[in-house]
């Protein structure tokens, strides 16, 4: 037999079964019945996205515009900027707007140093993944247009159907 005293375990199963507190979990299960466990489920309804977006002075570019009925998860962002020597301060970011979150916070920013010739790549990664919110726009960011100054930026990404299945 099969004894489940995982709190953790208990709340996935009610969760899966679409059970309430209520009519509860046997804590005890028989020899008839053999626990599965699925290892990271939920990748087997994802669809990921991977997008990229270029930018020549110019101060903001849509990367990718989430779906309005699916969930949309960040998993990555990256931005890269190059400028010449002849460009004012700049800032180059993503900018995302994150589910119940701030609006449009910015995340992988580079700051720029005045008139200097520069380029850099930032990337990062997001365990637990960001879920944005439905209709939102991911954006690459530059806070000037100044002389010349060339950014891109890249997401991966994941859409659900229903983040309870």
């Amino acid at each position: 037999m099969f004894a489940n005293n995982n709190s953790d375990l208990t709340q996935e199963i009610r969760d899966a079964a679409k059970l309430n507190v209520l009519q509860g979990i046997p804590s005890l299960l028989s020899e008839n019945i053999v626990p599965v466990l699925e290892i990271n489920p939920k990748n087997y309804r994802r669809c990921l996205l991977v997008k990229h977006a270029d930018s020549v002075n110019v101060t903001s570019t849509t990367i990718h515009t989430c779906d309005s009925i699916k969930d949309t998860f960040l998993v990555s962002a990256s931005v890269s900027v190059i400028k010449d020597v002849t460009s004012t301060s700049l800032a180059s970011a993503i900018g995302i707007t994150p589910y119940g979150g701030p609006t449009t916070p910015r995340i992988c920013r580079i700051a720029g140093i005045s008139l200097t010739p520069q380029s850099a790549t930032l990337s990062m990664s997001f365990n637990p993944p960001i879920r944005l919110a439905k209709g939102s726009a991911i954006n690459l960011l530059n806070s000037t247009n100044v002389a010349n100054v060339s950014s891109s930026g890249s997401i991966v990404a994941y859409e659900v159907e229903n983040t309870t299945a």
